[in-house]
Formats: structure tokens, sequence, C-alpha cells
């Protein structure tokens, strides 16, 4: 049972292996060499058809060095933008919601001490989470699309940055009682 659970790592990263190997071969442009080429076609193609005001700036070339480069901009877009005063007036919605977003991330990293142990299943939303947050602003850089793509992972992201604040207010009204 003890190498069991010292396997356990491997056992994860073995998976991860196998997974992207397996989704890299159902089609080119998920192809691990050809990958960096299909994300900047298909962000130059949206910014082509799309307004100034309505996009993200993230100059990248077809190569995993300035995809890696653009990756941390990219995850903070993912995450939090369009922040407020981004995009057009329709988005309002959206710059609330983000701003509610991070201020939630913001004070579960300043009480870090309250976050709860995490297992397999919230390091795995916390994998995707990072993985669909980097790389769909990367890909599809317009607003309107990236707030639609991030309703794919925004439950998670909500609950998770959502743990702590929770907690927090919990043991508040507890001790008040």
């Amino acid at each position: 049972l003890r190498m069991m659970y010292l396997l356990r790592p491997w056992l994860w990263a073995t998976l991860i292996v196998f997974a992207i190997s397996g989704v890299s071969a159902l089609n080119q442009n998920l192809s691990f060499s050809h990958f960096p080429l299909a994300i900047y076609n298909n962000q130059q193609e949206i910014l082509k058809n799309s307004e100034a005001q309505e996009a993200l700036k993230m100059n990248i070339e077809p190569s995993w060095v300035s995809i890696m480069k653009a990756a941390p901009k990219s995850l903070f877009a993912g995450l939090f933008q369009p922040v407020i005063g981004q995009g057009k007036w329709f988005l309002a919605i959206h710059w609330v919601e983000n701003l509610l977003i991070l201020i939630m991330v913001v004070f579960s990293l300043v009480r870090s001490q309250d976050i709860p142990k995490i297992h397999t299943p919230g390091t795995l939303m916390i994998f995707f989470i990072l993985l669909m947050a980097t790389t769909f602003p990367l890909a599809s850089p317009n607003f309107g699309t990236l707030m639609r793509y991030k309703a794919i992972y925004l439950p998670c992201l909500f609950y998770l940055s959502a743990l702590v604040p929770i907690r927090y207010w919990l043991h508040l009204k507890q001790s008040k009682t």
C-alpha cells in the first residue's frame, strides 16, 4: 500500500503523458509539433475579424518559446479579463464577474493559512483551469469568444476561488454565536 502511495505521482504523470499523446494523434492541429502553428493561425484569424478594443493583444509567433513567453499574460487574461473598461459596455457583467473572482483569489492568497488541503479532484480542477485559462486567450483573443470559452472552466474556478472566503465567513459567523 505504501508503495502505491509513493508511485501515485508517477502514475498520474504517466497517465497525463499518454493522454497528451492520444489527443495529439486525434487531429493534426493538436499534434505537439503543429500546435503552436495552429494557435498562431487561429489567433491571427480572430484578430483580423475583431475590432481593436474587443481583443487582447498578444504578439506570438508559431513557436513553443513564443507561446511560453506569452503564457503568464494569457493565464491572467483567461482568469481575470476583461477588466473594467476593456471592450464594449455590454461586457460590464463580465467586468463584475472577473472583479469578484480576482477579489476572491487575492483574499485566498492573503489568507493562505485557511486554504484547505486539496486532494486529487481539486488538483485536477486546478490543472484543468490553468490549462484552459492559458490556452483559450492565446488561441482566441476576442473578449466575446473568450467569455464563451471561459464558461467551460468558470464553475471550477468560482468553486475553488470561493473556498477560503466562504470558510472565513462561516468561521466569523460561528465565532459570533
